[in-house]
């Protein structure tokens, strides 16, 4: 919100570039400057939405809480939110199996 994220893009829009090698996802990703800010739109926008449905972004807000949580801070956009698509009566199901831990697993997705 201090507008530090929207100077960094502008920032590598302006450099000459084809690819990016993202240090998650698979890579590399054939885009250039234009193309660069796009992922970022949620941060213009004000808000922590992305262009997924928010069925599947459930599961990367549960996994938020348990072995994400070392690499998620808080933020005043709010948490991870995807676009409403009525997927299986909007109402993702995300079950984490009780005595949960980083270390033994137990995340689990039910579709709806």
């Amino acid at each position: 919100a201090d507008g530090s994220l929207r100077r960094w893009v502008s920032t590598v829009q302006r450099w000459d570039f084809e690819r990016v090698v993202p240090a998650h996802l698979d890579a590399p990703i054939a885009l250039g400057p234009a193309q660069f800010a796009e992922p970022f739109d949620f941060a213009r926008d004000g808000g922590n939405e992305v262009r997924f449905c928010d069925e599947d972004v459930a599961l990367l807000r549960e996994a938020e809480k348990g072995p994400l949580s070392f690499s998620v801070g808080t933020t005043a956009l709010g948490p991870l939110t995807g676009a409403e698509c009525a997927l299986g009566n909007s109402n993702p199901r995300i079950v984490s199996a009780p005595g949960w831990t980083p270390l033994t697993g137990g995340l689990k997705w039910t579709p709806k």
